[in-house]
């Protein structure tokens, strides 16, 4: 009996398959001639249509590729739109965190137009729904991907910050020589590491720097400047007394005195 269902099963789920393969394949015929609107508005009717039978892997499956589809004509908001559609299949079916999931995410954040207010808000929902409910902020592994995209358009203050919600130290050290190197003086490399490690700490972090940080060299401060950083957090000073959006850090640093980090 088992063996039965489970046979039936897998073929249900290959007639599922064929099917959005089929209607994938008319969807890309009316893009590939131009049909935009007709193709977006008949991706939005089958994706509740799906989600209404809970059918919500393959109400996924069809939204992503007609994401990526529309972003390789150049269809920033139609993309836009089906990929939080890819979002909401995700929260409705409660799915798993996983790696090809993330990836998947990621990939459809690299190709938004870093200047749209979709990407803001597809990446904050992402972020939520990779914690899992946990009230975290966002998967570690989402965190890495995002970062890596955010670094290659050499928006290095988001790169940071999603490195330093990553387990990625050697990565976030790598970013930090490029960033210095591109936006800041020989003589400010110190001040570049610094605010990433006190950013770092401040959110209970700082173990990402581990022994990556020591495999590199920050101009003539030494290979580990980082872990040098953590070490004089013990004498740092916490300005608490001013308002939050005029709060900075003040640490004394040997040879330096007291250096403010915003």
């Amino acid at each position: 009996m088992a063996a039965a269902m489970a046979e039936e099963s897998a073929r249900n789920g290959a007639r599922n398959r064929g099917g959005v393969q089929r209607v994938e394949g008319k969807l890309r015929a009316s893009v590939e001639k131009g049909d935009y609107y007709e193709a977006h508005q008949m991706y939005r009717t089958l994706f509740f249509r799906y989600m209404a039978q809970s059918k919500h892997a393959e109400a996924r499956e069809l939204m992503c590729s007609g994401a990526l589809l529309f972003f390789s004509h150049g269809q920033q908001n139609s993309a836009a739109d089906l990929s939080m559609l890819v979002l909401e299949s995700l929260e409705k079916a409660e799915a798993e965190v996983v790696d090809e999931l993330l990836e998947s995410l990621a990939k459809l954040f690299s190709l938004m137009d870093p200047n749209s207010p979709e990407r803001v808000a597809f990446v904050s929902r992402a972020l939520k729904w990779s914690s899992g409910g946990s009230g975290k902020l966002g998967h570690p592994r989402l965190h890495q991907l995002l970062a890596l995209t955010l670094w290659k358009e050499q928006n290095y203050c988001e790169s940071r910050y999603h490195f330093l919600h990553s387990s990625d130290g050697e990565g976030c050290a790598d970013m930090l020589v490029e960033y210095s190197t591109a936006r800041g003086f020989r003589s400010e490399v110190d001040m570049f590491v610094a605010q990433a490690v006190l950013h770092s700490v401040a959110r209970g972090v700082s173990t990402l720097w581990g022994s990556h940080s020591r495999e590199h060299t920050f101009g003539d401060l030494g290979p580990d400047l980082p872990s040098q950083w953590t070490m004089c957090l013990s004498h740092h000073v916490f300005v608490d007394e001013i308002p939050p959006s005029q709060k900075s850090t003040w640490i004394w640093w040997p040879g330096l005195g007291m250096r403010c980090v915003p």
